[in-house]
């Protein structure tokens, strides 16, 4: 994904990490709901702030303004968080464009719960802008 700098550090940072889909994700196209499992682990680490978790096993809820992105939560060297699943973002999809047997829902606007403000040491507040997910994904017939 795309990399960045911190100011006065060369350290490369990466903002953007896709997860791969695991069987029993479901799509409904008359509704558009979606019910997406995914595999993976991401870790966000900034000691200066108190912040080590990492997410994993992301699912994402895709259901209107009920939408909603779901990790497995746990704490590293400087925060203790034993590993409990939570609501780690609200996501306001739009319509999905098609493509074949492809869904794409493009960049998905994301908010943090208070869930998820609670795993990052107070940094965040609930209803915090949290950038992004794009979602896209295959149908089989």
């Amino acid at each position: 994904g795309p990399l960045e700098t911190v100011p006065g550090n060369s350290a490369r940072l990466v903002y953007a990490f896709g997860f791969g889909l695991k069987p029993g994700s479901w799509y409904d196209p008359a509704s558009g709901s979606a019910d997406l499992l995914g595999q993976g682990t991401v870790r966000f680490l900034y000691r200066g702030h108190g912040i080590d978790i990492s997410v994993r096993n992301p699912e994402i809820e895709l259901n209107g303004r009920a939408s909603r992105a779901i990790f497995t939560f746990s704490g590293g060297d400087c925060t203790q968080i034993a590993p409990v699943r939570g609501i780690m973002l609200d996501l306001v999809p739009g319509s999905p464009t098609a493509n074949g047997s492809t869904r794409d829902y493009g960049t998905i606007p994301a908010t943090i719960t208070d869930a998820g403000a609670s795993m990052f040491s107070g940094f965040y507040v609930p209803g915090d802008p949290w950038g992004a997910m794009s979602v896209a994904f295959t149908t089989t017939p």
